[in-house]
Protein backbone atom coordinates (compact mmCIF):
# COMPACT_ATOMS: atom_id res chain seq x y z
CA UNK A 1 0.00 0.00 0.00
CA UNK A 2 1.28 3.47 -0.89
CA UNK A 3 1.09 5.96 1.96
CA UNK A 4 0.46 9.67 1.37
CA UNK A 5 3.39 12.04 1.63
CA UNK A 6 1.27 14.62 3.49
CA UNK A 7 -2.29 14.65 4.88
CA UNK A 8 -4.38 17.83 4.66
CA UNK A 9 -7.07 17.41 7.31
CA UNK A 10 -10.22 19.50 7.59
CA UNK A 11 -11.39 19.38 11.19
CA UNK A 12 -15.06 19.84 10.34
CA UNK A 13 -16.08 16.56 8.76
CA UNK A 14 -19.65 15.38 8.13
CA UNK A 15 -19.50 12.05 9.97
CA UNK A 16 -16.25 12.13 11.94
CA UNK A 17 -14.40 14.39 14.32
CA UNK A 18 -11.33 15.82 12.61
CA UNK A 19 -9.55 15.78 15.98
CA UNK A 20 -10.47 12.08 16.26
CA UNK A 21 -9.01 11.42 12.82
CA UNK A 22 -5.83 13.25 13.83
CA UNK A 23 -5.65 11.07 16.96
CA UNK A 24 -6.00 7.92 14.84
CA UNK A 25 -3.35 9.01 12.34
CA UNK A 26 -0.82 9.83 15.07
CA UNK A 27 -1.64 6.78 17.23
CA UNK A 28 -1.08 4.15 14.52
CA UNK A 29 2.57 3.17 14.00
CA UNK A 30 2.08 2.88 10.22
CA UNK A 31 0.72 6.42 9.81
CA UNK A 32 2.29 8.28 12.75
CA UNK A 33 5.27 9.58 10.73
CA UNK A 34 3.05 11.12 8.01
CA UNK A 35 2.94 14.91 8.40
CA UNK A 36 -0.53 16.40 8.89
CA UNK A 37 -1.57 19.91 7.88
CA UNK A 38 -4.74 20.90 9.77
CA UNK A 39 -7.07 23.17 7.77
CA UNK A 40 -9.57 24.79 10.14
CA UNK A 41 -11.75 27.84 10.58
CA UNK A 42 -10.98 27.98 14.30
CA UNK A 43 -8.55 30.60 15.57
CA UNK A 44 -9.06 29.53 19.20
CA UNK A 45 -5.65 29.11 20.84
CA UNK A 46 -6.64 26.10 23.02
CA UNK A 47 -7.91 24.29 19.92
CA UNK A 48 -4.74 25.06 17.97
CA UNK A 49 -2.59 23.90 20.90
CA UNK A 50 -4.62 20.67 21.16
CA UNK A 51 -3.96 19.89 17.50
CA UNK A 52 -0.21 20.46 17.94
CA UNK A 53 -0.18 18.36 21.13
CA UNK A 54 -1.84 15.48 19.26
CA UNK A 55 0.79 15.72 16.53
CA UNK A 56 -0.29 18.16 13.81
CA UNK A 57 2.70 19.49 11.91
CA UNK A 58 1.07 22.68 10.60
CA UNK A 59 -2.18 24.57 11.17
CA UNK A 60 -3.69 26.75 8.41
CA UNK A 61 -6.68 28.94 9.32
CA UNK A 62 -9.57 29.34 6.87
CA UNK A 63 -10.31 31.37 4.93
CA UNK A 64 -6.79 31.13 3.64
CA UNK A 65 -5.89 31.60 0.02
CA UNK A 66 -5.48 28.25 -1.71
CA UNK A 67 -1.92 29.28 -2.58
CA UNK A 68 -1.17 29.59 1.17
CA UNK A 69 -2.35 26.03 1.76
CA UNK A 70 -0.34 24.73 -1.21
CA UNK A 71 2.76 26.53 0.07
CA UNK A 72 2.36 25.04 3.56
CA UNK A 73 2.00 21.54 2.12
CA UNK A 74 5.00 21.93 -0.20
CA UNK A 75 7.30 23.33 2.48
CA UNK A 76 6.24 20.72 5.02
CA UNK A 77 6.56 17.93 2.45
CA UNK A 78 10.08 18.99 1.46
CA UNK A 79 11.18 19.32 5.06
CA UNK A 80 9.62 16.06 6.18
CA UNK A 81 10.96 13.97 3.30
CA UNK A 82 14.40 15.45 3.93
CA UNK A 83 14.58 14.59 7.63
CA UNK A 84 12.27 11.65 8.05
CA UNK A 85 11.74 8.47 6.10
CA UNK A 86 8.13 8.00 5.05
CA UNK A 87 6.46 4.78 6.22
CA UNK A 88 6.31 3.33 2.71
CA UNK A 89 9.20 2.61 0.39
CA UNK A 90 7.01 3.93 -2.44
CA UNK A 91 6.71 7.63 -1.73
CA UNK A 92 3.62 9.30 -3.14
CA UNK A 93 4.28 12.50 -5.08
CA UNK A 94 3.23 15.72 -3.36
CA UNK A 95 1.56 16.98 -6.52
CA UNK A 96 0.76 14.93 -9.60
Amino acid sequence: MTMPAVVVLALTLPALSGVGVLHRIKAAPATQPIPVVVFSGSRERPFLELCYEIGANAYVVKPAAFSDLVLAVRVLGRFWTGVNRLPSSQKAPLFA
